[in-house]
Parts: C-alpha cells; sequence; structure tokens
C-alpha cells in the first residue's frame, strides 16, 4: 500500500520508515518518518545526531513548517536540495505535532491513533523501546525484517544501555535521559533582557576550532525565550539568520559568553 503527499509527487510506502535531511552551518538535522494515510505522515525522530543525516544517506531533502508555538505541523521533502528544482517535492502533514526538540522516538499513546502504525508495536519494537508488554505483537503485520529497519535511526535516540542483574541474569536496559542543554535557561533570560535588535557596527567574530563566524546582529525572539542571529562566514560575505541552538553545540557556549559581554 502506497499513499502520496498533499501535492501527488511522492509517494510513499506503508510500513516504510523514509529520512529527511536539513544542512544547517556544520550540523545537519534528520528527520525518520513513515506515512500513515493519503497527505499524512508520523514523525518518529528529528534531531541533529542521526549519522544517516551526515552520511547524506536519506532520501530527501527537508523543510520544516513550525506554527507559533514551534510545534511540527507540516514538513516538504524534496529530491533536491535547490529551491528552483524541477525535481518532485511533496508537503505532508505530521499527525503528531508537537514541540520541535521532543521527537525522540515512537510514543504508546500515538501509536494507537492510525491503523497502518500497528507495526511499529509489535514485540519486537516493544521491548527495544519500552512500549510495554500489552501492546499489538501480532507479527504478521511487519515482517521482522522492516522492524529491524529501526536499527538505521536508534542512534539518534537516547542512549539505552544494556546490563545484566547480577542475580537473575536476566538482559535489562536502563534509559539515559538526555541532559537539558544548560544554556537555555540562560538564552531565555538574555533574550526577556533585551529590548531590540543589537546590530554592531564592527562584526564579533566567534571562531570554534576551524570554523569562523562573524556575527553581526542578535534579536529577541521573545515569545520563545530565544535570539536569532545574523551572521556572515569567514568566506562569504552574504548574511545569513538563524536561531541560537542552531549553531554547532561546541560553538553555543562561546557565542553565549560572546554575546554576554557584547548586549
Amino acid at each position: 500500500m502506497k499513499f502520496y503527499g498533499k501535492g501527488r509527487q511522492i509517494e510513499l510506502e506503508v510500513g516504510k520508515i523514509y529520512h529527511a535531511m536539513k544542512p544547517v552551518i556544520n550540523s545537519v538535522w534528520t528527520a525518520s518518518f513513515t506515512v500513515v494515510e493519503e497527505g499524512k505522515i508520523y514523525l518518529i525522530t528529528y534531531d541533529r545526531d542521526n549519522p544517516i543525516g551526515y552520511d547524506r544517506e536519506a532520501e530527501f531533502y527537508l523543510h520544516v513548517k513550525e506554527d507559533d508555538k514551534r510545534n511540527i505541523t507540516e514538513i516538504r521533502v524534496s529530491e533536491d536540495s535547490s529551491s528552483h528544482s524541477t525535481r518532485p517535492s511533496d508537503e505532508f502533514e505530521v499527525v503528531n505535532s508537537k514541540y520541535i526538540f521532543s521527537y525522540d522516538g515512537p510514543k504508546t499513546e500515538e501509536l494507537k491513533m492510525f491503523p497502518s502504525l500497528k507495526w511499529l508495536a509489535t514485540q519486537s519494537v516493544a521491548k527495544k523501546f519500552g512500549l510495554g508488554e500489552n501492546e499489538n505483537k501480532n507479527k504478521n503485520i511487519m515482517k521482522i525484517e522492516k522492524v529491524l529497519m529501526f536499527d538505521e535511526w536508534s542512534k539518534a535516540l537516547s542512549e539505552k544501555k544494556e546490563e545484566k542483574t547480577e542475580e537473575g541474569g536476566e538482559e535489562k536496559k536502563e534509559e539515559k535521559k538526555e541532559e537539558k542543554n544548560p544554556l537555555v535557561d540562560k538564552v531565555g533570560d538574555l533574550s526577556t533582557n533585551m529590548n531590540d535588535t543589537v546590530t554592531f557596527e564592527k562584526p564579533k567574530k566567534l571562531e570554534v576550532e576551524d570554523k569562523v563566524w562573524h556575527i553581526v546582529a542578535v534579536t529577541p525572539d521573545k515569545a520563545h525565550r530565544g535570539i536569532k542571529v545574523t551572521y556572515k562566514e569567514d568566506d562569504d560575505d552574504k548574511e545569513k539568520k538563524v536561531n541560537f541552538f542552531d549553531f554547532h553545540k561546541d560553538a553555543q557556549q562561546d557565542l553565549y559568553d560572546l554575546l554576554k559581554k557584547s548586549i
């Protein structure tokens, strides 16, 4: 069974996990998703730790549409990164719309929404991702080989550590919760205290390892307690604007220190 996107340009097969990538500065955001019905997809993960995106193995390029609360409502996937390309591209509604940074794997209550997602709740997947013992275990819904496709993107989820109990010797899994970025609150406070866009007459130089950015201006995004950064790359005179946390993790602390001193 296959379903088209809203524009009927791209057709996706039910039961297959697809990947779409979005390169941003020196990181790559990757979405893993599966189609559930005509024009609609279930978004499984969306983060910048997925090796598939960095290895350029994703089937599509990605554009994410958010609402004013930063919930992902729709994605556009295309076979070419250029906005002027004549190659197929299509839009899909995200049935499990939620905050952009909260896609870290399938959720039990969401799997019950659509019949085409039942295969996600087979016994193998339930055991691997802790979805519970009472989930649908009908292995005939999807061959186990399809379920093993989860291995491709499982590295993008929170780390799971397997160890054997000392007494019974049975395997158990401990889920290591992803630590909150300590800069989130600090950047939020900085945004709150800013009145308007701050433009630097002489761009501030941010240098991390072999990458150099010239910070031209910063604008508070008070609605989301964030900061938008306008910058130029060392070898490009074109101005670009991104959110603070779109910078590579290694650069975020240095960028915060730079802004803290300059604003």
